[in-house]
């Protein structure tokens, strides 16, 4: 739960319920997924726990299996078809949300694409890979990246916290990086209940006091 509550804070208790109505503990989980031997096998025993998408499947094999799978990124993945890794990138085609390649079939060639790019750099590892790639596609995104940010600073503005996000359900702008107070997709409501859900959360999954 751990890798869940890391990748996607506000699916944690879905995937609890999930694991729940599957009648499967984690670590049962987990042996299904270790005897399933083919990748395309172990990710849809992942999808098949109601909560569990493709991003997180492949943060769950990412930490299990780091030298052979990697995470699933927008970001990282701009990146891959800015430097024509990507087949059939169209010229400055760009993704906007994860949501937009979320399938097993992406999943698996961005995989191999991103083992070529590894081969390419050696000794980077895949997570070092994954960390360039995102990192290069955050320095150059003039729309929400550091490059918007360093716009602001250098003409002495204050910095445009509007929202580009479209997701009214995405955890991380509810619980952090939505700082636009006029979101109409991240409203204040929204952020608020989001806050009351993840407290509620934890007194759940995390029972103990915090100096237990």
């Amino acid at each position: 739960m751990v890798i869940v509550i890391w990748k996607r804070p506000a699916s944690k208790t879905k995937v609890v319920n999930g694991l729940i109505d599957s009648k499967l503990s984690i670590d049962r989980a987990t042996r299904k997924i270790n005897f399933s031997g083919e990748p395309e096998e172990m990710l849809k025993e992942l999808k098949s726990v109601n909560g569990i998408g493709i991003s997180i499947a492949s943060a769950i094999m990412t930490v299990c299996y780091p030298e052979n799978y990697t995470i699933l990124d927008y970001r990282a993945f701009n990146s891959l078809m800015r430097l024509s890794y990507w087949p059939n990138a169209k010229r400055n085609e760009k993704i906007k949300e994860s949501k937009q390649i979320n399938t097993l079939g992406v999943y698996l060639e961005y995989v191999d694409v991103c083992k070529k790019v590894m081969e390419n750099n050696k000794p980077l590892t895949l997570r070092q890979i994954d960390q360039c790639l995102w990192g290069m596609d955050f320095d150059e995104d003039e729309e929400g990246g550091l490059g918007d940010l360093l716009k602001h600073l250098s003409n002495k503005e204050p910095y445009n916290s509007a929202c580009k996000c479209s997701d009214p359900d995405c955890a991380k702008c509810l619980g952090i990086n939505c700082r636009d107070k006029n979101c109409l997709t991240h409203t204040n409501e929204l952020k608020e209940a989001w806050r009351r859900r993840w407290e509620q959360a934890n007194k759940k999954i995390f029972p103990y006091p915090k100096n237990y």
